[in-house]
């Protein structure tokens, strides 16, 4: 209960335990921080925060699959860039932070080989790297900028909001980037999001 501060892109820990959330007292200016809260809502505990000027915004992308790493992105001034620590708020490091946004909405694949996000490259569209963000292959050509990504539970799909067509359709297409096509075209759609495992 903090109707003075946003709480938005809540993220579970891969053992269910936990949930990370970014928190923002202005979604404009700030400040803004990271924290990572028991699911019984118990110890939130403040795991990153804005240090201006040298940090102007921070936010949670995503939890690796094996538990041990929490995505965020960073903004400088200059652009975000992606960076990563320990669900404790440890050993802060940057995987890729340069000029221009680099890295919205990523997400790790099921397997914590690969990222997919949108980059400020090549007109802004949507690439897959390597978990360090190393080695970048763009997936769209002409796009949109595209948000809230997720990956299919095998890793052979990627979905997303924010298509060619307006500002939120829902997309698909396999994680090569072939086969994409258009779900959901009426620029309604505000968040997407794969079901974990299969039910009968």
């Amino acid at each position: 209960d903090s109707p003075s501060v946003t709480k938005d892109s809540p993220v579970w820990s891969p053992d269910g335990l936990r949930i990370g959330y970014s928190a923002s007292a202005s979604l404009d200016s700030g400040p803004f921080s990271i924290h990572v809260i028991d699911v019984d809502g118990s110890h939130d505990r403040t795991i990153a925060a804005t240090d201006p000027p040298d940090v102007e915004f921070v936010g949670l992308a995503d939890w690796s699959p094996d538990g041990q790493t929490i995505l965020y992105a960073t903004d400088g001034g200059a652009g975000t860039g992606l960076w990563t620590m320990t669900p404790a708020g440890r050993d802060k490091a940057p995987l890729r932070d340069e000029p221009g946004d680099f890295g919205s909405g990523a997400v790790y694949s099921p397997d914590g080989t690969k990222l997919v996000f949108q980059a400020d490259l090549d007109g802004g569209c949507i690439y897959r790297s390597d978990a360090r963000a190393r080695h970048l292959i763009r997936l769209t050509q002409g796009c949109s900028e595209g948000f809230d990504l997720d990956w299919s539970p095998n890793g052979e799909w990627i979905v997303w909001a924010g298509g060619h067509h307006g500002p939120a359709d829902a997309e698909m297409m396999a994680a090569d980037g072939s086969q994409r096509h258009t779900i959901v075209d009426d620029s309604s759609v505000a968040y997407t999001a794969w079901q974990p495992r299969q039910t009968n």
